[in-house]
């Protein structure tokens, strides 16, 4: 597989990706914005009466010289989210050409990378299975080389549990946050269950699935034993077009239905084909307010 710290042409796409987020939004991307409550940051939204005690620094100074009474100025406090990058890693994220798997990896670069410039926490999570409970924090733009060298240890294989999963992650990681999940979402009863989980211990979600154009629109015809590369079942099918738009059916109606769970949690959810250039799917998903809080 194509490993991203060998790909300059994807460093600077994500340079690119990073300019187009800060021009379109102005630092409103992802988890970073002011916190109602009051800190130590730069700028002061309010004042309160001094007493003793108080850091005398605080003091603003021109309301004692007008008006003979000593206030404290109440700084915002910029707030930094948690943001949990959950990637899928089963063996079906290994199809495609591009393969499903790298298209997410650039995915969650590309928002590690903007999320880390905005001083948020950002935690890079791999499943198929099971989910990766070792998984550590990181903050700060210098840490985004741990992130890439992260994903490019990546590899697919194993089955999907999203249900399983979910309930190990939110045991694990019990600070709130944006989870970010990126899967081709093939459990189909399992998605429901995770949404369900996150809403219940107050995670926010954007679920952001991932698909090739061949799986979305087969062009096979003809008689094939079919295997499904997760559990190694075989299976003999006649692709025709009946059978092909039977299954087109099927997948559109799986996906409206996460779509449709999405919102009744107030979640978000997108669906990016392999064959669109990474960044300009990212950049149309800010466009249309997705990932933007």
């Amino acid at each position: 597989m194509e490993r991203l710290t060998d790909n300059i042409d994807f460093l600077t796409q994500l340079d690119y990706v990073n300019i187009a987020a800060r021009r379109l939004f102005g630092g409103q991307l992802l988890g970073f914005r002011r916190s109602r409550r009051f800190g130590t940051g730069q700028e002061y939204a309010d004042f309160r009466a001094y007493t003793p005690g108080d850091d005398i620094r605080q003091l603003y100074w021109q309301a004692y010289l007008q008006h003979r009474r000593l206030v404290c100025k109440l700084f915002e406090e910029s707030a930094e989210i948690n943001i949990y990058i959950l990637i899928d890693t089963s063996a079906s994220m290994g199809r495609g050409a591009p393969e499903k798997l790298l298209y997410a990896k650039k995915l969650a670069a590309a928002l590690a990378y903007i999320a880390l410039g905005s001083q948020d926490r950002v935690t890079v999570v791999p499943f198929d299975v099971d989910v990766d409970v070792d998984a550590r924090p990181l903050h700060g733009r210098g840490r985004f080389v741990d992130v890439v060298r992260r994903l490019d240890a990546i590899e697919p294989q194993g089955q999907t549990d999203l249900a399983h999963v979910t309930k190990h992650f939110a045991q694990r990681y019990t600070r709130r946050g944006l989870v970010i999940l990126l899967s081709d979402f093939f459990d189909p009863k399992g998605y429901a269950q995770a949404l369900k989980l996150f809403h219940h211990h107050h995670f926010l979600v954007t679920s952001i699935q991932i698909n090739e154009r061949e799986e979305l629109n087969p062009t096979l015809r003809g008689d094939f034993e079919l295997v499904d590369v997760e559990t190694g079942v075989t299976e003999m099918a006649r692709m025709t077009p009946g059978a092909i738009e039977a299954y087109k059916s099927a997948l559109t109606a799986h996906y409206v239905e996460l779509g449709r769970l999405s919102a009744v949690f107030g979640y978000q959810n997108a669906a990016a084909r392999t064959d669109t250039p990474f960044q300009d799917f990212l950049i149309d998903l800010f466009r249309r307010g997705v990932l933007v809080r």
